[in-house]
This record gives structure tokens, C-alpha cells and sequence, in this order.
């Protein structure tokens, strides 16, 4: 995907390899893209309820919450904004339980992909 728009992406990941990975495929991918980063569930739920963003990047597993459980609470709180959920592990069983969970879509870290992004966006 190549694009003029403009992202505003929240980043919520707690790795910081994986973050650096991420932050340049995006980059490379996106002409105009703002990434914000935080590293735990209650920051992302603080910056969600400050500002608008076009899309979040959400880890499934944070220090203070994991699972189905971390995309609950965001999604409780997201104010309807697009997210894509970021695992690295492979659980179909929990890639569905999010879709249901709010306005989601499932990306692997492993082999992080900009495709998503454009679908999540979009969503009505």
C-alpha cells in the first residue's frame, strides 16, 4: 500500500524490537503517518480518551492485561476507532474472540503486514 493519507496510529506494544520492526514498515509504507506509542493497556485507554486516531495497534499480551481480555477493555473504551490486534503467537481461537470483541482485524508480528490498516480504517 502506498498512500498520500494521513494516519494519526496509536502503537500499543511493550517490545521494543518489535516496536522498531513496526514503526519502519510503517514508515516505508506510509508517506504521512503520526505514530504515538505506549507500552501498557491504561496508557493507550488515557490517549484514546485524549485524542482521535485513525487506527490503533493493539498487542494482545501487555503487562497490565493479556488475552481477550486487553481487547475488551480498549474496545469498551475506544470510542469506535478501528483496531488491529498484534499477536505474536498463532490462536485462531483467540483471533476470533477479538473480531467479535469491536471494530477488529488480526495481524501476526511475525509477518507484519500494512494490509490490514486500509480495512480497519475503513470500517463504518
Amino acid at each position: 500500500m502506498t498512500s498520500n493519507a494521513l494516519f494519526e496510529l496509536l502503537l500499543v506494544e511493550d517490545s521494543p524490537t518489535d516496536t522498531g520492526l513496526i514503526q519502519a514498515n510503517l514508515r516505508m509504507e506510509l508517506r504521512k503517518v503520526t505514530i504515538s506509542r505506549v507500552e501498557r493497556l491504561s496508557e493507550a485507554v488515557a490517549a484514546i480518551s485524549d485524542r482521535a486516531f485513525s487506527v490503533v495497534l493493539l498487542d494482545r499480551n501487555l503487562p497490565d492485561r493479556s488475552g481477550i481480555e486487553t481487547f475488551r477493555r480498549f474496545a469498551e473504551r475506544s470510542n469506535g476507532t478501528p483496531i488491529v490486534v498484534l499477536s505474536g503467537m498463532e490462536d485462531a481461537d483467540t483471533s476470533i474472540k477479538a473480531m467479535g470483541a469491536g471494530r477488529t482485524t488480526m495481524c501476526r508480528k511475525g509477518s507484519f503486514t500494512l494490509k490490514p490498516l486500509p480495512e480497519a480504517s475503513a470500517l463504518p
